[in-house]
């Protein structure tokens, strides 16, 4: 992405849709926890493309110490997104869904003596959050980020503390907002 065809507008509703995407990829690993747990009796009726409406009352019904932490970074990531949305007064009209932002191939079960169920949703998380970031960066910037950033995510993926040099409100909002995730994502019991 060159700087001369940045634009800046287009990459806050990027972003807005990053946030929504990993919002819904936050609330399917809770409802998945749920079907691998104490659900598992209901996990036969649940079809292949049945959609799920994100409702956190679902995740709050779960007794299992990750759904905590997966609730606190939803809630997060819908109050950021919502602002992003007002703050910036994003219009309907703009923020129309893109083609296939939420088109996913089938999560594939991880085989050998230690796979775990939540390894694919947790590698999932890693992804979205590193996006997210990358996104920010862009809009900080204008233009794709060194390599750097990455170890930079990388170090910081369990305690926050990411830094992005730039006066823009929206880029200091978003990376606060990342940096609660990321928190909060490091102190989740994922193998309870």
């Amino acid at each position: 992405m060159s700087s001369d065809t940045f634009n800046y507008r287009e990459q806050l509703i990027s972003i807005f849709w990053d946030l929504d995407n990993t919002i819904s990829n936050l609330f399917q690993m809770g409802f998945n926890i749920g079907l691998e747990e104490e659900w598992r009796d209901f996990k036969e009726s649940i079809k292949e493309g049945d959609a799920i409406p994100i409702d956190l009352e679902y995740l709050r019904a779960i007794e299992h110490p990750t759904l905590k932490g997966i609730i606190e970074m939803i809630e997060i990531l819908v109050e950021t997104r919502n602002s992003l949305a007002n703050i910036n007064q994003l219009t309907d009209e703009e923020l129309v869904l893109p083609e296939g932002i939420y088109e996913t191939e089938a999560i594939e079960e991880q085989e050998g003596p230690h796979a775990h169920y939540l390894d694919v949703w947790i590698q999932g998380l890693f992804g979205d959050l590193i996006n997210l970031f990358e996104a920010i960066w862009i809009l900080a910037h204008g233009t794709e980020p060194p390599s750097e950033i990455y170890d930079q995510f990388t170090e910081n993926y369990y305690e926050g503390g990411l830094e992005i040099e730039s006066d823009d409100e929206n880029v200091r909002f978003l990376l606060e907002a990342l940096n609660r995730v990321l928190f909060t994502n490091g102190g989740t019991e994922y193998y309870a």
